[in-house]
């Protein structure tokens, strides 16, 4: 039973839980003695209900108190209440390793980094004759000061025979038809033989989770316990060095070592193993390889993740030409991993951006769901650090001197110097920026609302770059090599098909390049860089004759890209051989995701696809959502048995229809749809049923976007779009005359209007405030909402919904679910401060990502599948060796 803020044990004031499983539920919690935090740890009840087994938990928890090592969480207290028994431990801000290893890979440094770390401790515990008997990725917590193991000791004093019930840290969430979840894939053979196993245990486990973090796979693996004891016993792993191309012959050997079936065989202690480790990070490895740094680095910020060659590092210098000559060695392609600092997150427009000399990468990522920096990494000393100065960062880009950096921020265009400073603005945006670039002449040129400006980059007022042939949307701006000519990227309209286009800045007719849905860098002098769909290719290209020169070839896959609404995808290039992109899914693959309020997933919804704006029925036995045909490109509204998981399409007109909010009695479902390509999103109704074709409620010229039928089912919310892009909201009474009502109506852009349950409060989203931020004010359905209004939201806030009971009110903040508890009495509103619930991966350019159940212990996110979640930046360089013959 989940405790609640306030219990006490003993001093110990629970505030929050931090999560649950085999061996109990954890919470964080205050010590009103010394007034810090700690995590307790409140036990199953077969521990705390048998003597036995309590006393000598209690026995040896004392005895792991005593261990006092930099990478073990210290246990600082050991107590019992009531029938509860508890652990008091260090309180750990960080970042679990195995939710590290879920979005890929480790850099060879980091994991050696790790490595060294976790078998330091277990040397400690050994020579005091401990045994962990639980290595595992969710049993490390990656912090600011280095790995930290927990848990120590516990498995083998709860334990009461190899395999044994009581054992729940070895046995947790094991199923006979699905993948093995749990420790069984790290226990050593003589374990399964039913042995105590030693030391030498410990040192298979740690192993086996040195392999996972370097394949992002686990070492042994099946689709049974019988499956998974029948590899480890009788299977070697592929060595690592399959999928870490740097990885060297001797982390191959030393992970072999500790994987020997034949516990002689293995490295007889931990020490040996640290040892081992550190030589290969000082460079020890076969082939003159040196790997940074060389020693382990207190946090991921400082780690350069991929083995560089001495070849590399020079060349991230500035001192290897791309081409050899005759006096020089040939630099040779290589691939790195930019690391994310600890504690941040990246979004879905956050895009790692080369400095023009190739010796920095910067990018923007948020930390604790708070708004994006920018951080400037350092290729040569492997450091990443913040700038002060921007709030709420995006898309930066660089000047050509390397040494200033352009962003927007809210609707303004600024530019900053990386080496940090007061940030200068350029000229103010409207809604829909397309990107920006910058030459050497100090112009930038910008995308915003469809069409290019070009601005000073000291500032001014921007003027629109004209060009001739058709009007179609354009954005991704990117300057040639010389400043002097552009690519841009189109979309789709009655005026042409989505492409990328070269044109002078001097004005005529640009010139088609690539006939699909992309974006197009230079790469360099004679080489443009663009997608083909998920994959990033490069091709030989004339810069003075804008005509291609050769064919295209792959430099990498599964680049992460954008929706159909945003082509192309998260890579970019400086101009003298240096590539970064993120790998990933695009915003076209998600999958209906249930979670809890810990924000851990319990369930799915249907299959994966291209999923928007999903609404549970009033029953909540009901899902509709609205799903996007990959061959129109248009969606379809469908309806999914959320018991049983399948679905059914309500709609199939030409249009788009997207928007779904179920009547009060869940007999109807009204929504946003247009007649076809071109056509001006309307209000519609359908039976929920789909027996019946959509009727339209509220047609016009103008376009209509869909926020909510009230509860009382008297009157539909919607937001009217202008053409600048600003948005109002407005109410369309189902009854009587049917003539819409400003409801809030004002210069700013106001949407996603949600009624609260009593029908009193009205929350949106307003940029009133110069960023979006959540409010409410008294609702009125007789017209425009009057009286004070309340900021809900403190540094940012999109997507409001209500708990069923009025209680909270939920918003996404970046990549966090942030809650406010509300309280209301009379005319009188009263909002605590906000609360983040979990972060999470939401898709971008969307609206209603999420939906909250009734209760609001668990929410219905749009989110990419588990199995493709990554948020690693990755480089590449020298990368024209690659091409198939070389000019």
């Amino acid at each position: 039973m989940r405790l609640a803020p306030g219990t006490r044990f003993g001093p110990y004031e629970i505030q929050s839980m931090l999560g649950a499983g085999g061996m109990g539920e954890v919470y964080r919690a205050r010590d009103t003695r010394l007034d810090r935090e700690v995590a307790i740890k409140i036990l199953p009840a077969h521990i705390a209900a048998n003597p036995e087994m309590r006393q000598r938990f209690e026995r040896e928890a004392r005895a792991i108190s005593s261990l006092h090592h930099p990478n073990i969480c210290a246990l600082h207290d050991v107590g019992s209440q009531d029938d509860s028994a508890y652990l008091v431990m260090e309180y750990l801000e960080g970042e679990p390793l195995d939710k590290r290893i879920a979005r890929g890979p480790l850099p060879v440094s980091e994991a050696l980094a790790i490595g060294t770390q976790i078998a330091s401790a277990l040397d400690e515990a050994h020579r005091k004759r401990m045994v962990h008997r639980d290595i595992k990725p969710g049993n490390v917590i990656l912090t600011a000061s280095g790995a930290k193991l927990l848990d120590f000791g516990l498995a083998k004093a709860a334990a009461t025979g190899p395999l044994a019930e009581s054992d729940a840290t070895l046995t947790q969430n094991l199923t006979t038809a699905g993948a093995i979840v749990g420790t069984l894939s790290y226990m050593a053979p003589e374990r399964l033989e039913g042995k105590e196993g030693d030391t030498r245990a410990d040192i298979f486990a740690l192993g086996a989770m040195l392999h996972e973090m370097l394949t992002g796979k686990k070492a042994f693996s099946g689709d049974s316990q019988a499956s998974v004891i029948t590899t480890i016993m009788t299977a070697e792993p592929p060595p690592v060095s399959q999928v870490q191309p740097l990885a060297t012959p001797a982390l191959d050997r030393a992970i072999r070592k500790c994987l020997a079936k034949s516990a002689d065989q293995r490295w007889q202690t931990a020490r040996d193993l640290m040892s081992e480790l550190e030589w290969i990070a000082g460079g020890g490895a076969a082939s003159g390889t040196a790997l940074l740094p060389t020693a382990p680095p207190p946090a991921r910020s400082a780690m350069l993740p991929w083995a560089l060659t001495a070849a590399a590092i020079a060349a991230l210098a500035g001192t290897i030409l791309l081409r050899p000559s005759a006096t020089t060695t040939e630099a040779v392609p290589v691939r790195f991993e930019i690391p994310i600092p600890v504690e941040t997150l990246a979004g879905g427009l956050d895009i790692p951006s080369p400095s023009p000399d190739g010796t920095k990468v910067a990018f923007t990522a948020r930390t604790s769901g708070r708004f994006s920096r920018i951080w400037i990494h350092d290729l040569a000393t492997g450091a990443s650090h913040a700038l002060e100065g921007p709030t709420d960062a995006a898309l930066p880009f660089w000047a050509p001197d390397s040494r200033r950096l352009g962003y927007v921020e809210g609707r303004t265009l600024k530019t900053i110097s990386a080496s940090g400073g007061a940030p200068g603005a350029v000229c103010e945006l409207k809604p829909n920026f397309g990107a920006a670039t910058w030459n050497e002449k100090d112009v930038i040129v910008f995308g915003n609302g469809g069409k290019l400006f070009q601005v000073p980059a000291q500032g001014g007022v921007p003027s629109e770059l004209k060009f001739g042939g058709p009007e179609q949307y354009r954005y991704w701006p990117q300057f040639l090599p010389g400043g002097a000519k552009l690519l841009f990227s189109t979309l789709p309209s009655e005026n042409g098909s989505a492409g990328v286009y070269a044109a002078s800045l001097d004005g005529g007719t640009p010139v088609r390049l690539v006939d699909a849905p992309s974006k197009a860098v230079s790469g360099g002098p004679g080489y443009l860089l663009y997608n083909q769909d998920t994959t990033l290719v490069a091709r030989a290209f004339d810069e003075a004759a804008l005509t291609w020169t050769g064919e295209p070839f792959p430099l990498a896959g599964r680049i992460r890209t954008f929706s159909t609404g945003t082509a192309g995808g998260a890579y970019l290039a400086s101009w003298n051989g240096l590539v970064t992109f993120r790998t990933g899914t695009s915003g076209d693959v998600l999958q209906m995701t249930w979670v809890n309020r810990a924000g851990l997933r319990t369930s799915t919804v249907g299959k994966t696809g291209d999923y928007s704006s999903p609404e549970i029925s009033p029953d909540g036995k009901w899902i509709a959502v609205g799903i996007k045909d990959a061959g129109t490109g248009n969606r379809d509204l469908w309806v999914f048995d959320l018991r049983r998981g399948t679905g059914s399409r309500i709609t199939s007109d030409p249009g788009d229809e997207l928007n779904p909010s179920w009547s009060p009695d869940g007999k109807q479902i009204a929504f946003t749809g247009s007649k076809g390509e071109g056509q001006p999103r309307n209000l519609f109704v359908v039976d929920a049923s789909g027996s019946q074709d959509p009727q339209p409620i509220l047609t016009s010229q103008e376009q209509m976007n869909l926020e909510e039928w009230t509860a009382d089912g008297r009157n539909l919310i919607y937001n009217l779009q202008y053409r600048t892009g600003d948005k109002d909201l407005f109410l369309l009474p189902l009854g009587g005359d049917r003539t819409p009502r400003p409801l809030v109506k004002s210069k700013f852009s106001e949407e996603m209007g949600r009624v609260s349950p009593d029908g009193r409060w009205l929350a949106y989203r307003s940029d009133e405030s110069g960023r979006p931020e959540i409010y409410v004010r008294p609702f009125s359905p007789s017209g425009e909402a009057a009286g004070r209004k309340w900021r809900i939201s403190t540094d940012g806030g999109s997507e409001p919904e209500w708990r069923a009971d009025g209680k909270e009110l939920f918003y996404v903040n970046g990549t966090a679910l942030e809650a406010v508890a509300v309280r209301m009495a009379g005319s009188e509103f009263e909002a605590e401060l906000p609360e983040r619930i979990f972060d999470c991966v939401l898709p971008t350019m969307r609206r209603n990502r999420y939906v909250a159940a009734a209760d609001g212990q668990s929410f219905l996110l749009l989110t990419p599948p588990q199995e493709l979640l990554t948020e690693s930046f990755h480089a590449i360089l020298n990368w024209q060796r690659l091409a198939p013959s070389r000019p």
